[in-house]
């Protein structure tokens, strides 16, 4: 009789772990199906929240990349990067005897205009923090397209950053409660592609998925001062 009933407990406990398991597995499915016939789990600040479910669906099946602007360099040109960035540990002596080197580097000076990408990015799920550049606007005076670019003011106040350091998206939805003194992370997916405009032109075009304004430190190579780009 005890054999009975201690088989009947573990078929039991067996029977309940198969249900537990199947919960969580159907859980994960029916979470990750609703996120992408959603437009994915926007967060409350939101500007923007794409409605393209198959490009949702594109960006949820690979695992998301939180890039910073030193990742869209060459590995040469993150090197020049850093080599000539400019710190405000050093005097004025220093600083200056850095910008007089780094005018006459060729190979740095070239990086200031380079089209070059770095090809395993192409087709990449990613999360980018920048500013935005509004390039075209609806109607209504929404945001239909944009750059987004490394630091305040590029290609407006300032001269353009080099077109590997500009991404380009469209978002025909329109872009809601734009501020342009706001700093912004894009989720989407990211391609190489040229995009030429009066402002400026970029080597890398994103697809937004969701837009939100942006929270975190600065870019470890970039410091994000328009006089010191790089």
């Amino acid at each position: 009789m005890f054999g009975i009933i201690k088989s009947r407990s573990l078929k039991f406990v067996l029977l309940v772990a198969l249900v537990i398991l199947l919960g969580v597995i159907g859980g994960q499915w029916a979470g990750r199906w609703f996120s992408a016939s959603q437009g994915l789990s926007v967060s409350s600040s939101a500007i923007f929240s794409s409605n393209d479910q198959q490009l949702t669906e594109r960006f949820l099946a690979q695992p998301l990349q939180n890039i910073g602007w030193k990742d869209l360099l060459t590995a040469t040109e993150r090197e020049l990067a850093v080599k000539y960035r400019q710190s405000s540990e050093l005097g004025f002596q220093q600083q200056m005897e850095v910008m007089l080197q780094a005018s006459s580097d060729k190979a740095y000076q070239q990086s200031l205009i380079s089209t070059d990408t770095v090809a395993g990015l192409d087709g990449q799920s990613i999360s980018l923090s920048g500013y935005i550049v509004p390039v075209s606007i609806n109607e209504k005076r929404q945001i239909t397209s944009f750059f987004l670019v490394p630091y305040f003011g590029a290609c407006i106040h300032f001269p353009a950053p080099a077109p590997n350091q500009m991404l380009y998206g469209r978002v025909p939805q329109g872009l809601n409660h734009y501020d342009i003194n706001q700093a912004y992370t894009v989720e989407g997916i990211i391609s190489v592609g040229m995009f030429e405009d009066p402002q400026g032109t970029s080597a890398y075009l994103i697809d937004p998925v969701q837009i939100k304004p942006f929270a975190g430190e600065p870019d470890d190579v970039r410091n994000h001062q328009a006089t010191n780009a790089y």
